[in-house]
């Protein structure tokens, strides 16, 4: 199978509009210099860590979140970080100026792989999203971040999260997110080769660990609409870790040939934030 030919041919024959999801626009100067001071700031924070594959995959979708929260929030302000499994981001945005509270959805996320000396100082919550309210006073928050949160839950519909979210942020808050593009080319390839695109079946059936459904930019971008929030930023980058396992080498062949193609199937992961909207 001529895997580069159907990446081109797919490419070629796929209209932008039909996924629409546009490249993460250009930040001021003093934004990106400040995000990039922070990134070097925990990085030598992390000490061993900044050399783990947990890093080093979603080290540019984190720099991204951390320069939009730079580009909205005003030093200080109240932010509530879920589900930052490794606390990468969370550290990022707290040397950021920000009070920030993690939040986990279970113990086990703060075993002993998650100990070091950068995360004590950090405010931990533990709360399961998929069933709980959001542990926060109302207007109480400037920002909700959410890092891989909304593909994990499986019990509850992310429409019914949005009215807890408009009653834990105050009225000029807003919501900054991640999530996998499902609208991927590592996918299709997937599919054209006899592979899910979902998780192991092991892993799928035996915990909750796990992407249990991920969304296309069309019903994301919905679903905050419809739970009463406004779009300021809406837009696509490469998260390496959101390449469907067993296909990625193949998107990489195909950009060592051809570079990087402005395409919304080769962005894996939308982020946005959304603001809320006041009556």
């Amino acid at each position: 199978m001529n895997i580069d030919g159907i990446i081109q041919f797919i490419l070629d024959n796929s209209g932008s509009d039909d996924v629409a999801l546009g490249n993460m626009p250009r930040m001021l100067p003093n934004i990106d210099n400040f995000s990039k001071d922070i990134v070097e700031e925990c990085v030598g924070l992390f000490g061993d860590e900044a050399s783990s594959e947990d890093w080093k995959c979603s080290r540019d979708r984190y720099a991204a979140t951390l320069s939009l929260a730079a580009k909205y929030l005003e030093t200080g302000s109240d932010v509530m970080v879920a589900y930052d499994g490794k606390a990468y981001l969370s550290l990022m945005l707290d040397r950021a100026g920000y009070n920030v509270t993690r939040v986990i959805p279970s113990s086990h996320w703060n075993g002993s792989d998650q100990q070091g000396d950068w995360r004590t100082g950090l405010r931990l919550e533990t709360c399961n999203l998929d069933q709980a309210p959001i542990p926060a006073a109302d207007n109480s928050l400037d920002c909700i971040v959410f890092s891989g949160m909304f593909e994990r839950l499986a019990l509850r519909h992310p429409r019914n999260l949005m009215p807890e979210l408009q009653r834990v942020l105050r009225d000029d808050g807003v919501i900054i997110f991640s999530t996998p593009n499902i609208c991927n080319i590592s996918n299709v390839i997937s599919l054209l080769k006899g592979n899910n695109i979902f998780w192991h079946s092991d892993i799928f059936f035996g915990g909750m660990d796990r992407h249990n459904r991920e969304f296309t930019p069309a019903e994301i971008r919905q679903l905050f609409l419809d739970g009463g929030f406004s779009p300021k930023e809406f837009f696509g980058v490469i998260d390496h870790a959101n390449w469907r396992s067993g296909s990625a080498h193949h998107v990489y062949d195909y950009q060592s040939i051809h570079g990087n193609i402005d395409h919304p199937l080769m962005r894996n992961t939308m982020l946005g934030v959304f603001a809320k909207m006041n009556d």
